[in-house]
């Protein structure tokens, strides 16, 4: 029952952090954002010369109270996709694989 209530308040917490995601950029006068633009970013395309890189920010984890890593198991949240990818299925083996465009 107690570990339960840790995952419960973790889930919580991890969703409280996430709610207010970027919101912090309108007092910094959006500095980060102007400058990506002027080295070429366009949102909504991947990062990187030819745009194939990630599209999505990398997500930070808050941990709840003093508990270290790996206390609640994988805090790694499954990869997203950037949708350059088809996933592929090996017929003899099962394995999946990513084909990139």
């Amino acid at each position: 029952v107690g570990a339960s209530r840790r995952v419960a308040a973790a889930a919580a917490a991890a969703k409280s952090a996430t709610s207010g995601f970027g919101a912090w950029e309108r007092h910094t006068k959006g500095i980060g954002m102007k400058l990506l633009e002027q080295m070429g970013y366009e949102p909504g395309k991947g990062l990187g010369s030819d745009g194939r890189g990630i599209v999505t920010p990398v997500q930070a984890v808050q941990r709840v109270g003093k508990v270290s890593v790996g206390y609640f198991g994988s805090e790694k949240a499954p990869a997203p996709r950037r949708g350059n990818e088809t996933v592929v299925e090996d017929s003899d083996s099962g394995k999946l694989f990513l084909i990139y465009k």
